[in-house]
């Protein structure tokens, strides 16, 4: 019962945000490209499988 309350109100992108957020070569790779413009955040998000739709 208490796992269900735990993530409740959480989507796919909530655990893949999490799970990237623990990743050294994830977080490593983003601090590279922070400063950049959009289409290499885009680019950077998709090379992990991240799609944004809106």
């Amino acid at each position: 019962m208490a796992t269900g309350m735990a993530t409740a109100g959480r989507d796919h992108c909530d655990y893949a945000q999490a799970f990237l957020s623990r990743s050294p070569a994830y977080r490593a790779g983003y601090a590279a490209i922070a400063a950049r413009d959009r289409q290499a955040k885009e680019d950077f998000a998709r090379s992990w499988g991240l799609r944004f739709p809106h």
